[in-house]
């Protein structure tokens, strides 16, 4: 269990979160490097996310800790379609 900003609390079974939830999807998909992985997150329950995936995003309105360890940040928070914006400017377009 994980409590942060006084008003969100995470319950989740040991050992399971967004990080195993993409190596679950990985092996479903029999992703073995073929295929990029981007991950988005904002907050304490994304660190498992952003390690997992080959590309961690942070949310322009993201932890400070957790831009620290991103690939890059969104231009834009999740409320602006942060996620949305960066697929469209950055993947799409790359």
């Amino acid at each position: 269990m994980d409590n942060y900003h006084n008003r969100v609390i995470s319950i989740a079974p040991k050992d399971i979160d967004k990080g195993y939830a993409v190596e679950i999807i990985n092996k479903y998909l029999n992703n073995t490097g073929q295929y990029e992985t981007y991950g988005f997150g904002d907050s304490y329950n994304d660190f498992p996310l952003i390690a997992a995936v080959d590309y961690g995003i942070a949310m322009k309105n993201a932890l400070d800790e957790l831009k620290e360890t991103a690939y890059d940040i969104t231009e834009y928070p999740n409320y602006q379609d942060g996620v949305a914006r960066y697929i469209n400017d950055k993947i799409f377009k790359k």
